[in-house]
């Protein structure tokens, strides 16, 4: 991967995925393997959230060009994929209690195995359509956060572009306020000369 910032987006996408496929098996409770399958996805999105949170410290870490701009967008970069991440951790939370208070409610409901087998058969074929519509929904969530991301960062540095101007344009003008003064102060000491020679 060439820049950091898309190995922590790579890693918050698997945890999107994973954490759709939990909410996705909390509609589902009592399908067989649905309980090995939940525990799965929910260890699989930890180690994903893990993951990019290990990669954005080294993106934090990692060096910066001098220059103060692009210091400032790196800053900012890593500000929005650390709040889309803690936003990424709390929704994998909400999803495994979704599960496991699907899978509870199941279970007192005293649902068999036996008579969800079958069921679960027939829904073998919309399941794996559910995992791909599922799959695309969350490719183009992290997709449309990054844009997110990097639309943020063109605008703080187009902001930034904008004040360093206004403030060349402010020290231009507070010059030339200056040199004027200076020539004013010579009319009117040459003023005043005259008016003392007459």
């Amino acid at each position: 991967m060439s820049r950091p910032e898309e190995a922590v987006e790579a890693a918050m996408k698997l945890a999107v995925q994973e954490s759709t496929a939990l909410k996705r098996l909390a509609a589902m409770p009592g399908r067989l393997q649905a309980s090995s399958d939940a525990q799965a996805s929910h260890a699989r999105a930890q180690g994903a959230l893990a993951e990019a949170t290990q990669r954005l410290q080294v993106m934090a870490q990692s060096p910066v060009k001098n220059d103060l701009s692009a210091q400032q967008l790196h800053r900012v970069k890593e500000q929005k994929l650390r709040e889309n991440l803690q936003k990424l951790s709390k929704d994998l939370s909400d999803a495994w209690g979704q599960w496991l208070k699907a899978e509870e409610a199941w279970q007192k409901s005293g649902a068999s195995a036996p008579a969800a087998a079958p069921e679960s058969m027939q829904s073998e074929g919309t399941e794996a359509q559910m995992q791909r519509q599922a799959e695309e929904v969350s490719t183009g969530e992290v997709q449309f956060h990054a844009a997110m991301v990097d639309e943020y960062v063109q605008d703080v540095a187009t902001v930034s572009q904008n004040v360093r101007d206004m403030q060349r344009a402010l020290l231009d003008l507070a010059l030339l306020t200056e040199a004027q003064g200076g020539v004013l102060d010579n009319i009117e000491k040459g003023m005043e000369q005259a008016s003392a020679s007459t």
